[in-house]
């Protein structure tokens, strides 16, 4: 797709899926008309950086998405189901942490007893001139 620390200075248009960890800055306008994601990490560090200086669009068919994507387990909510904007619904479930209006931890995973990791949601930090 592209590295990390690109920089693209034209109108661009991504299609089809695209992971990145770092920073993508556009000098111009941006359509993601496929899905743009990072990978899986536990380091609070990554995540996805976007920075347009035009307007980003974002079609039906395109997708900013960092759902499942961060293995933390430490953290405010240490294995437990948790949010940024309130308590998770559960019986185990920790406060929510964090500041809801700007969120920029990753999403601690889940571990149940009962059953499967859940992955907690990833880090996507996004500026544009317009939307």
């Amino acid at each position: 797709c592209i590295a990390d620390g690109t920089i693209i200075s034209d109108s661009t248009i991504l299609t089809g899926a695209c992971t990145l960890s770092g920073t993508l800055v556009v000098l111009g306008d941006l359509t993601i008309a496929g899905t743009l994601t990072h990978p899986v990490t536990n380091d609070t560090a990554q995540g996805l950086i976007l920075r347009v200086s035009g307007t980003l669009r974002v079609p039906a068919q395109g997708a900013i998405s960092a759902d499942l994507k961060s293995i933390y387990s430490s953290g405010p909510a240490a294995g437990k189901p948790a949010s940024h904007g309130g308590e998770a619904y559960s019986l185990n479930a920790s406060s929510a942490y964090g500041d809801f209006r700007a969120p920029i931890a990753l999403g601690s995973r889940f571990v149940s007893p009962e059953g499967p990791v859940s992955y907690g949601g990833g880090r996507i930090d996004i500026s544009a001139a317009s939307a």
